[in-house]
């Protein structure tokens, strides 16, 4: 068995141990990105999160958390790529929103996101969901040099080492 991530082999373990010794961890990767993190920013401060809208992954408290910095006046630029059943209830979270700008190119094909994210610094990757694997999303904005904030769930901390390349937050957090 092969596990992509060594939370996904303790799982393994824990519910099926007569299995541990076949179980070997095997990292997915990603392709050659661009490093960005040296570039110069312009303009506002650009946040990206990219994952389907639905209740796990919890991107509306990704909207909360900018109208905290909106009504605190923060030029902030967000994009939301993918979509899902609670994306509508996510724009619509984001309408009155003065210093922040919301984007929702919704799905887009991985090399064409891949293509953008070599191109735009991005100031900042944002996954706020409850449960995770090994989050490709969080690997493919490492790979071009952005700093992640991301909760510590399953295998997130594998790929983001608080305080070196991004912070770890609790499962159970609040938009502030």
């Amino acid at each position: 068995m092969l596990p992509c991530s060594e939370d996904g082999r303790a799982h393994i373990e824990a519910n099926w141990p007569g299995y541990s010794d076949k179980l070997h961890t095997s990292y997915l990767g990603t392709t050659d990105l661009p490093d960005l993190s040296g570039a110069p920013r312009d303009g506002s401060f650009y946040v990206v999160s990219c994952s389907r809208a639905v209740a796990v992954k919890r991107v509306g408290l990704i909207a909360d958390a900018l109208a905290v910095l909106d009504a605190e006046g923060r030029r902030v630029r967000w994009t939301h790529y993918g979509d899902g059943p609670e994306l509508a209830e996510v724009k619509e979270r984001c309408r009155g929103f003065s210093s922040v700008a919301a984007e929702f190119p919704g799905s887009v094909p991985n090399a064409e996101l891949l293509r953008i994210y070599g191109r735009d610094r991005i100031d900042l990757f944002v996954n706020v969901s409850e449960s995770e694997g090994l989050p490709i999303s969080i690997m493919e904005a490492c790979g071009v040099g952005a700093p992640v904030l991301a909760t510590g769930v399953g295998g997130t901390g594998e790929i983001v080492e608080d305080g070196a390349n991004g912070r770890l937050l609790p499962a159970d957090l609040s938009p502030e």
